[in-house]
């Protein structure tokens, strides 16, 4: 038979091995995220999708790695998008490489950018932000926040005078291509635009992004099955 003093040690290895188990399968990884203003921001050579190329009046722009849409918000998507928002014309105060030539939307929507792939760096031209409560946000594939920048609230995001002058361009830089879709989440009172997004390193997204790693949890398992058949053999 197994002795107290025995048992007491296999118990404390079961339970110290449970919760190696359980942070490895359920830990979540630091943001690493890195906020950035301007467009001098990135690492790495960018894609840069300025509207330039779709139809005056697109209503949902999509390229073979990104698509743009606007939600209204209480309302599902894309049914009740207000008819304004859509690739317009040049229009209103210039900023070179910010806010150039045609733009997307200026209406009271938050705007969605989702990636047929991860990317690593992200950043985009916001066309007359002037409250606080703005919020540029980046998920992972999961749909978990990884990171955000507001205004009135981090320097990265600022605001400028009312009366359609003022843009600002805001993006994030990461560790890895973690980042599958940014959201642009507009303050009460204020109406968006966008120009200009950019991004770099787009990467596939593969299964291996999609499913936690299975080599860790398969170890612990299989000590967990060693130290059961030990204990099986010393009891007999």
């Amino acid at each position: 038979m197994i002795g107290t003093t025995t048992k007491q040690t296999m118990r404390s290895m079961y339970l110290g091995l449970f919760a190696a188990f359980f942070a490895a399968c359920f830990s979540v990884s630091p943001s690493n995220a890195v906020p950035f203003a301007g467009t001098g921001g990135f690492t790495q050579p960018t894609t840069i999708i300025d509207f330039e190329s779709f139809t005056l009046g697109t209503q949902t722009p999509t390229t073979a790695d990104v698509t743009i849409h606007a939600e209204f918000e209480g309302f599902p998507y894309p049914e009740f998008v207000p008819g304004n928002v859509v690739v317009h014309p040049e229009g209103f105060t210039q900023h070179a490489g910010i806010f150039v030539g045609q733009y997307y939307g200026h209406d009271t929507v938050n705007y969605v950018i989702g990636f047929n792939g991860l990317v690593q760096e992200f950043g985009v031209g916001i066309f007359d932000p002037n409250f606080a409560g703005n919020a540029l946000v980046a998920y992972d594939i999961f749909g978990n926040e990884l990171e955000r920048v507001t205004t009135g609230v981090d320097a990265e995001f600022q605001t400028g005078p009312v009366g359609a002058t003022f843009s600002t361009f805001v993006g994030f830089t990461r560790d890895t291509a973690d980042i599958k879709s940014v959201r642009l989440l507009r303050a009460e009172g204020d109406l968006l635009g966008i120009d200009n997004v950019t991004y770099s390193a787009l990467i596939p997204a593969t299964v291996s992004d999609d499913i936690p790693e299975p080599e860790t949890s398969l170890i612990f398992l299989g000590s967990l099955l060693g130290l059961t058949l030990l204990r099986r053999k010393a009891s007999l």
